[in-house]
């Protein structure tokens, strides 16, 4: 994630949750685009790949440090569910589209766990802001389920939900930056990473 003081800025969007058919053990996450071509629910398969996507925004220069928050927009767009291909993340390119999936064969039970974790602060080599003026939204059309609850960064390892046995979830994030930092021109950068594990 990375902004421009006096110049640019970072991340937001809506969820669903589906039961997945039991089959053997898989952890699946997506952030942006993904790897899937065919929609799961159709007969596709879970798939490596995708790019790291940025978020970013501006802060006009006689606006720094006023608390009006500003929105920060993706740099590419993924707009249809990996799941189904509904369109659901329609605010692109602004959303980042995040689906997470935890698969076990009939009869286990366990949970997985999704996580981010971001560096204490956002740099730009001499100065810092708190990664936590960093929030999101949830977002997704149609949707009235929300896959993750909004907040923001707090800085080191958050856990931002559980995903049960033969669990989808999946969800449109809005990133916005709060604005409240008095610092100089220039752009901040920092990297917020996601990750799904399960015992």
């Amino acid at each position: 994630m990375g902004f421009t003081i006096g110049a640019g800025l970072l991340m937001p969007a809506f969820a669903f949750v589906v039961t997945v058919p039991a089959g053997t053990r898989l952890l699946y996450m997506q952030v942006g685009d993904g790897g899937i071509t065919t929609p799961i629910q159709s007969g596709g398969t879970y798939k490596s790949g995708g790019s790291i996507y940025v978020v970013s925004g501006t802060v006009p220069s006689g606006s720094v440090g006023n608390s009006v928050a500003v929105p920060m927009v993706a740099d590419k767009s993924h707009i249809n569910s990996g799941w189904d291909n509904y369109a659901f993340c329609v605010n692109s390119p602004r959303e980042v589209h995040l689906a997470a999936a935890y698969r076990v064969p009939a009869g286990a039970t366990s949970t997985a766990t999704l996580q981010v974790n971001t560096p204490t602060n956002l740099t730009n080599g001499t100065a810092t802001i708190p990664f936590s003026q960093i929030s999101w939204v949830n977002s997704g059309a149609g949707d009235t389920t929300f896959g993750l609850a909004n907040g923001a960064f707090t800085g080191g390892t958050q856990t931002l939900r559980s995903i049960a046995s033969r669990q989808w979830v999946e969800t449109c994030l809005t990133f916005s930056y709060a604005n409240q930092a008095m610092v100089g021109a220039g752009t901040f950068t920092g990297r917020a990473t996601y990750t799904l594990s399960a015992p």
